[in-house]
């Protein structure tokens, strides 16, 4: 009555630089009939449910996985290339797939094997047959049947090479639907054209020709890395060149979202009686850390400052806003080209940003008001360089008087808890630490597809850092001595702190940068100074769960001040893996 599929891969030693970490199996139906139907035919018939199956454990090289299913009979096509078979895929068709890290280029891949009774055109899964399927990784070379895994930012190092599906994602976090926004089945939805809308200077290059970043005749994208480590951004159009979605292409040298590199991270468990901090030891395996913040041009551990700072987000969005390329400021700075760099076009033309960042402009990165109408994923998917400002015109940048705000200091003006995949604060178990301070467990579990984090990774949930004090709570007034750093004295010309992360005062380190942020008016603020760390998880009303970093001698696992702590604010990410380990 099942197909039983018994599957292995076997990595030859000019392969040995991948790393497979999962397998997922696709388009599993959920349905199945006792009777038997005729051969010839497709079944099931209609849109039928379908499951996938993820197995998170590393599956050795030649180690048999064998799983039982319903049938599953797509048909067949003409095709006689086993590498073009994937191009040709019927709809719902079983597949597998092998999310695999390659340690040369510093990118995810996913190896995709549709199943079938040969390897070129067939994809009928029958019941009562016997499935064993080997898939042979010969080497580090790319077809048709390797795609990079999906996620709203791909990392890739100088001069290589992407390809990814941009109509399939898996992510359920929140209940977002990512086919709610782009599908090519409906025409509005569908993608007609692929453009760079920025980068820094010959991160990609210039695309004029379309053979930097394009659509191929299949619905794929390409994107090939220029010369430079940094960032860029790329964007999809329909026919009415109108921005569907946007990608953040992340160039870095260092390899920095290889998921085999992750660093496992301990930290204090806690209740709604307090956090638990028995012995001062950190019992409770936390979420394995990215050694870098998300979009830094370095992941050396040993490297601070400058090099070190990432992208900044609003709490909730999936784009990055570049900071400014400034290794120590303390006041206000201008959003402006002699602040933020080099910022070129698909044509590789300058990006036009000549005023201070928070105020409304024709240019690209414009600052808008919140509103009904700006305050909302549609506008901000249309829109991904628009900063959305709560702050009132006329107001301080970085106010701290919620009068001089609209919507609690949100740019999302309904209030959302569920952005980034976590749950309802309202929801949430809570335990007050102190005044304003308050631990909950409603960071994300499952990954939402507006998470900025490459694949494999995600945003960390708010009781995340509670090990990085002596008691979990917020260490001022620079004690070092309650810190659990490598710093015991002023940390300033780091403009970061290097944090011991398993045990209290010894073992492995990990540096987090202050790199700054962007205040909730649009203008950048404090770099070198204030590590302003976003998470997954929403407090009440406007704010956010912040881990704040203030250079020098301060740790605060909890901020609490107004302009710090709203929505609005444009923060660095440290990614976290998205499976315990």
């Amino acid at each position: 009555m099942m197909a039983k599929i018994s599957f292995k891969y076997v990595t030859a030693e000019a392969a040995k630089g991948l790393i497979v970490n999962r397998v997922i199996i696709n388009n599993m139906p959920e349905d199945m009939r006792m009777e038997e139907t005729p051969k010839e035919e497709d079944y099931p018939v209609g849109d039928f449910p379908t499951r996938s199956v993820t197995i998170d454990k590393q599956l050795k090289s030649g180690e048999v996985y064998t799983f039982y299913m319903p049938a599953n009979r797509r048909g067949k096509t003409t095709n006689t290339d086993p590498k073009l078979k994937n191009n040709d895929a019927p709809d719902k068709a079983l597949y597998i797939q092998l999310f695999v890290t390659s340690r040369t280029n510093g990118s995810n891949f996913l190896y995709t094997i549709y199943l079938g009774e040969n390897d070129y055109n067939d994809f009928n899964v029958r019941r009562n047959h016997n499935y064993n399927i080997t898939l042979n990784i010969k080497s580090e070379n790319r077809d048709d049947r390797v795609l990079a895994a999906p996620a709203n930012c791909f990392v890739l190092n100088t001069s290589n090479e992407i390809m990814f599906d941009p109509y399939t994602r898996t992510e359920t976090g929140g209940g977002w639907k990512y086919s709610d926004y782009v599908n090519k089945k409906d025409p509005a939805k569908k993608i007609d054209h692929v453009k760079i809308l920025w980068q820094f200077v010959n991160v990609i290059g210039d695309n004029t020709k379309g053979d930097k970043v394009w659509l191929d005749s299949y619905d794929r994208i390409h994107v090939k890395a220029g010369s430079a480590v940094g960032n860029a951004v790329i964007a999809a159009y329909n026919s009415a060149n109108n921005i569907l979605w946007s990608w953040h292409i992340w160039v870095n040298n260092d390899s920095p979202a290889n998921l085999d590199e992750a660093i496992p991270y301990n930290t204090f468990g806690w209740n709604e009686s307090g956090i638990i901090t028995t012995g001062n030891i950190r019992s409770v395996k936390g979420r394995s850390l990215m050694k870098c913040n998300l979009g830094a041009k370095s992941a050396d551990p040993n490297a601070y400052g400058r090099l070190t700072y990432g992208c900044v987000y609003q709490w909730g969005r999936k784009d990055p806003f570049p900071i400014g390329d400034i290794d120590y400021h303390v006041d206000y700075y201008q959003y402006s080209r002699g602040n933020v760099g080099d910022l070129r076009d698909n044509e590789n033309k300058a990006i036009a940003m000549n005023t201070t960042g928070a105020v409304h402009t024709t240019e690209l990165f414009s600052t808008e008001a919140a509103s009904a109408s700006t305050g909302n994923i549609p506008y901000t998917i249309e829109h991904p360089t628009h900063f959305i400002s709560p702050v009132k015109s006329g107001k301080e940048s970085n106010t701290g008087n919620d009068a001089d705000c609209v919507n609690n200091g949100d740019w999302y003006w309904e209030h959302n808890d569920s952005l980034w995949g976590g749950k309802p604060y309202a929801t949430a178990k809570k335990y007050t630490v102190s005044e304003g301070c308050v631990l909950s467990d409603n960071g994300a579990t499952e990954k939402s597809i507006f998470d900025p984090c490459p694949a494999g990774w995600m945003v960390p949930p708010g009781d995340m850092w509670l090990g990085f004090t002596i008691d979990g709570k917020n260490a001022t007034g620079g004690k070092y001595g309650n810190i659990n750093s490598v710093h015991t004295s002023d940390n300033a010309s780091y403009r970061g702190f290097r944090m011991y992360v398993q045990e209290w005062k010894t073992g492995k380190w990990v540096y987090f940068p202050s790199q700054g942020l962007r205040t909730m008016g649009g203008r950048p603020w404090r770099n070198g100074m204030c590590g302003n760390y976003h998470t997954s998880s929403a407090s009440e009303g406007g704010r956010v769960n912040i881990f704040h970093l203030h250079t020098p001698g301060e740790v605060d696992p909890f901020e609490t001040s107004y302009g710090y702590s709203r929505r609005a604010v444009g923060g660095p990410v440290r990614c976290v893996r998205d499976v315990d380990d």
